[in-house]
């Protein structure tokens, strides 16, 4: 039967010791043997017993559960409490410690999981087991995108860690061996992943969301292209204090990369923004105060299927076609979409042949490591340099006799 030492590598943790062919086995059971901020010295013993017969059992194939059990009535005579929480009782009672929209994220990874397991998930945690954490990722993978399985998988297999070494109710972590990466290969061997490559706007669609669309997305997109290809966040969140009137500037901190930028505004762009300004009479705190408060109330998701909608009003885009009653929860995405303006500023700098490909990168707000390498930096009169080209660009489309005719 195994027993505890201390009397291995630094003396600060218990470790499992058994026989096996007549030589000792040792392994760590990572209890303190002092004790921590949750646990007495008296405590943290009887759990490490506890870690050194699950351990014994585990590699002599003899059922954990009934070694456990075993261990824990010993334990509990000697006055410490050992019962091993249900799957639901652990993860319900893990306590809130990151951000709002974090803690949203992995709450919901908690309860796909257990609606998953269903009354298994009121059994003990010990017993849930890698084929039901493996066969829970597949199923998730033909639902939801793989980004959001494996949103799934990182939450529930930090959940066990904590389980495995801090509380020391479990011997294995049933999710760390499953690989999102390799289950959605077999899901989907041509691909391996639903990612969609975003085709770019044509110059008169990009003419039409500036001038055909309603307030505020001509505005929204008039703020994005003309600051080269902003995110949507980046705009829908953007301060009226965060513009330098005379100097014609903006300074902003992107919400993807954390690195603050100082960006140039070009005529084009001074005339919506003294408009919007205008229209609002000075009383508002964002540029688009709608947007910004759907944002901050983690609505974001929204802002972004009303713009896809007004892409399939404005015919850009083709509407859904009904196909009878939809199946599992996965999103369907447009090609084009509120970053295509990004991947359409790209493309657009790109043909003209004045324009290095790393000062695009630079009024883009892309980083790599072949800039990285090279050092390059940017400055305000490149950038807007590569920001009037836009404007020229979208001038010249109203000019064409095609697109004339078309829009007549």
């Amino acid at each position: 039967m195994a027993s505890i030492t201390n009397k291995r590598g630094n003396g600060r943790v218990w470790y499992a010791v058994w026989k096996v062919d007549g030589k000792n086995k040792f392994k760590s059971t990572d209890m303190p043997v002092a004790g921590n901020d949750s646990l007495t010295p008296a405590q943290a013993k009887a759990l490490a017993r506890q870690i050194a017969y699950s351990l014994e059992a585990g590699a002599k194939g003899t059922p954990v559960d009934k070694a456990l059990d075993a261990v824990r009535a010993v334990a509990e005579v000697q006055g410490v409490a050992t019962r091993v929480p249900t799957l639901r009782e652990f993860l319900t009672g893990i306590p809130a410690t990151t951000s709002e929209s974090s803690e949203k994220n992995r709450r919901r990874s908690f309860n796909v999981f257990m609606e998953y397991l269903g009354a298994d998930a009121d059994r003990r945690i010990d017993a849930v087991t890698y084929n039901q954490c493996r066969e829970f990722i597949r199923e998730q993978l033909r639902q939801v995108s793989r980004k959001t399985v494996t949103q799934y998988h990182t939450y529930i297999m930090r959940a066990f860690a904590d389980a495995q070494d801090i509380h020391g109710l479990i011997t294995r972590n049933p999710m760390r061996p499953v690989s999102v990466a390799q289950e959605a290969k077999t899901i989907n061997p041509e691909r391996g992943t639903d990612k969609q490559e975003k085709e770019t706007f044509t110059p008169q669609e990009m003419h039409r969301l500036l001038h055909e669309a309603p307030a505020p997305w001509c505005n929204i997109v008039a703020v994005s292209f003309y600051l080269g290809g902003l995110r949507i966040g980046d705009v829908c969140m953007m301060r009226w204090d965060a513009i330098n009137w005379e100097r014609e500037e903006v300074t902003l901190m992107e919400e993807k990369t954390k690195r603050r930028r100082r960006l140039p505004i070009i005529p084009a762009l001074l005339d919506v923004l003294k408009r919007i300004r205008y229209s609002q009479g000075g009383r508002e705190e964002y540029l688009f105060p709608m947007q910004a408060h759907m944002f901050l109330g983690g609505s974001r998701a929204t802002v972004s299927t009303t713009f896809t909608a007004l892409l399939q009003t404005m015919g850009i885009i083709p509407a859904p076609v009904a196909t009878g009653k939809p199946t599992g929860r996965r999103k369907r995405i447009s090609a084009k979409t509120f970053h295509s303006i990004r991947h359409t500023v790209v493309s657009m700098t790109r043909l003209d042949a004045s324009f290095t490909p790393d000062m695009v990168r630079d009024a883009v707000g892309h980083s790599s490591e072949q800039v990285e390498r090279g050092y390059f930096h940017g400055d305000m009169t490149s950038r807007k340099s590569v920001y009037g080209s836009l404007a020229d660009s979208i001038n010249a489309v109203a000019d064409m006799p095609s697109y004339g005719k078309k829009q007549a």
